[in-house]
Order: structure tokens, then sequence, then C-alpha cells
């Protein structure tokens, strides 16, 4: 994230607003990753989110399956 995106969630974060970012997305990241849609972040998020995803060792079984899936699915959103 850029500094101003990372200051947006910081401050929402703090005020136990929790943080809606809206699209575009793009002002509140580097360049790097503008152009990926909402969807993506969310499910990036759920990735992170989901304890059956994660053990001691990194990626559980389910979790490597999301991650396929994620993959996947950003391929054919964003037409790679």
């Amino acid at each position: 994230m850029t500094q101003n995106g990372i200051k947006k969630v910081l401050s929402e974060n703090a005020n136990g607003d929790g943080c809606e970012l809206e699209e575009p997305l793009d002002e509140y990241l580097k360049k790097r990753y503008h152009g990926k849609p909402l969807e993506f972040w969310d499910n990036l998020q759920n990735l992170h989110d989901m304890p059956a995803n994660w053990d001691a060792k990194g990626l559980t079984g389910v979790g490597k399956v999301y991650l396929e899936w994620l993959r996947d699915r950003t391929r054919k959103m964003v037409g790679k």
C-alpha cells in the first residue's frame, strides 16, 4: 500500500470502524498492484484470515487448494 493507504487503514481501525476501502483501490496501492478488482483483494484477505488455511508449518492442504483457486480466479479476472 501507499503511505496514504496505510494511514487510512490505521486511522479507521483505530476508530473501531474497521476499514472499508472502495474501488478504485489504485489510489491506495503501489503502482505494481494497480488494476486488480476488489474481489481479488477480498479473496486474498480470506486466504489470510481463514484458520483452516494455516498451521505451524504454513499453508495447509486446504490453504493450498484455496491458493490455487485464487490464482486461477485471478487469471480469469484480469485476463492473463
